[in-house]
């Protein structure tokens, strides 16, 4: 699609503003493919689900020392997401079928431990980037294991060339600080969508957004809604 004005092309894109299902095992996903359903209707082509959406983003890291989080750590990780895996085949499925450009965060599970992970799957329902969180901060280090580079590069969709983003590092590179995640080098690799997932506020969230903008991709930010 394209404005007949500039001749520019546009992206129809959605931000998913919704509660995972902490109740049942795989309600969640049934909320991703419900989403990207929905979204399809309205013209969607590239949607982006907030962090460690599936199954859940661990809440009980903050409110529980680790000493009385062990069950809630234990249920988080039975419940993770194996890439590949039945999960990531039903998101791929659903992304085939509207031919739409998905930005999802897991909690992948691989062998003995959980990372705070972003999936891109292209319209064909390839994941074309899997980027995990170098640096959990906080509370998150009881959780989620260190990422690597690998996934600090920008994958060519058939929408656009879209980066993920994480929120603590990118909170770190709004600030022009020195990080071990440097999101804003993808800026130099032609990113032109910039996929977030954070639990900031709306002051915030603006003025991250502005600064995105600023220098050059797009952001689409989807905040967790606990």
């Amino acid at each position: 699609m394209s404005d007949k004005t500039t001749g520019k092309r546009i992206v129809r894109a959605a931000a998913v503003q919704i509660a995972p299902d902490f109740e049942r095992s795989g309600g969640t996903l049934d909320k991703v493919c419900e989403a990207i359903e929905q979204a399809a209707r309205e013209g969607v082509q590239l949607i982006v689900f907030p962090e460690t959406f599936v199954p859940y983003y661990p809440y009980f890291s903050f409110v529980r020392p680790p000493v009385a989080s062990g069950a809630d750590h234990m249920k988080l990780y039975e419940e993770a997401v194996v890439v590949p895996g039945p999960v990531t085949q039903a998101v791929a499925e659903q992304a085939r079928l509207h031919r739409m450009v998905v930005v999802l965060g897991v909690n992948e599970r691989d062998h003995g431990s959980l990372y705070n992970t972003q999936l891109i799957f292209d319209v064909d329902g390839q994941i074309v980037l899997k980027r995990r969180k170098i640096t959990p901060t906080f509370h998150e280090r009881m959780i989620w294991g260190q990422g690597d580079a690998a996934g600090l590069t920008v994958a060519r969709t058939a929408v656009a060339r879209v980066g993920a983003l994480a929120p603590g590092p990118k909170t770190r590179a709004m600030l022009d600080l020195h990080d071990p995640e440097p999101d804003f080098v993808k800026l130099a690799q032609g990113m032109g969508v910039a996929a977030s997932r954070a639990s900031t506020t709306e002051d915030f969230a603006a003025r991250f957004a502005a600064a995105m903008n600023s220098k050059g991709p797009h952001l689409i930010e989807a905040v967790l809604q606990p």
